[in-house]
């Protein structure tokens, strides 16, 4: 594993998490160069403008999980090549080498392109069972291959068979659990922003969404798992499963990555306490199983 100088870090975290900011010291599994461009996801249909601003000329029109540089962030918008687009409407993410099949199940593997596709069985036409974007988790317990391609199989979080799913799509999972000292996390609802301290020392401050108001006070930690329930998201037409890295907070609920929106600062439905995938993947590694979690 690589590890990131400071100004790597800073390119990457000044553009992937929107303002948040991470001890420089930290690290990704698997880090890009400072020099490569930065890489966005739509949504859903984009229209980019000439100017950041609604109303702006528009240029063109983006189709839902295409793939785009990004130059820069300023805010709440993009600088694509071709103009901007609202931060809403496109999700960071790293380009990732396609990783041969892995072979020893059961095991947790990641989304490494926009969107991985969840069938019946295998067959790129056999009926849609889910769609897991860019950072989602999913366990996998078996892979098959079918007229010359790679299907993993999916297991559902009852640990029955969800589906089948190219291998092309995925990468293993990796964590590296770095716990440190005393560590206690802050949830400010009002200002919809997540922070985290070591030691009395802050390390890492980012914007959430919530899906229901919380209650105030302090809470344990009482688990943690690398991707867990599907969720029905009223805007979504399926539920959506494959949710990463979460944290279970005792009498609260979960804190967990989502993949399916980057309106992270204002509520959104969904989990409890919602992140984007590299937060939550910095925070499962980082926060030990008695850190604190303090709810105003």
């Amino acid at each position: 594993m690589s590890q990131f100088s400071r100004r790597q870090f800073l390119h990457a975290a000044g553009i992937t998490l929107l303002g948040s900011t991470l001890d420089p010291k930290s690290f990704f599994n698997r880090p890009s160069s400072a020099e490569a461009p930065a890489y966005g996801r739509t949504l859903y249909p984009t229209t980019v403008y000439g100017a950041p601003a609604i109303g702006s000329p528009a240029v063109r029109q983006l189709w839902p999980e295409s793939i785009h540089p990004i130059r820069s962030y300023n805010q709440g918008w993009y600088l694509l090549n071709s103009g901007y687009v609202p931060r809403e409407a496109i999700q960071p993410m790293t380009l990732y080498p396609v990783e041969a099949p892995v072979t020893d199940f059961p095991c947790w593997l990641e989304v490494a392109s926009p969107v991985a596709v969840v069938r019946k069985w295998c067959a790129p036409d056999a009926p849609l069972v889910t769609r897991i974007g860019h950072g989602g988790v999913a366990q996998v317990v078996d892979v098959l291959e079918f007229d010359n391609q790679h299907w993993y199989a999916i297991q559902s979080t009852d640990h029955s068979l969800l589906g089948w799913t190219q291998t092309t799509h995925w990468q293993r999972a990796l964590i590296n659990q770095r716990y440190g000292g005393i560590v206690q996390v802050e949830v400010d609802q009002q200002k919809q922003r997540l922070q985290m301290y070591e030691n009395g020392v802050q390390l890492l401050t980012a914007p959430f969404s919530s899906g229901r108001e919380l209650p105030q006070g302090i809470f344990a930690l009482k688990g943690r798992i690398p991707a867990g329930i599907a969720y029905d998201v009223p805007s979504q037409p399926r539920a959506l499963a494959g949710a990463p890295w979460q944290l279970q907070i005792a009498d609260i609920g979960l804190l967990s990555g989502v993949y399916w929106h980057n309106a992270f600062g204002v509520p959104v439905p969904g989990p409890e306490i919602q992140t984007s995938t590299l937060v939550a993947r910095w925070l499962y590694q980082y926060v030990p199983d008695n850190a604190l979690v303090s709810i105003f």
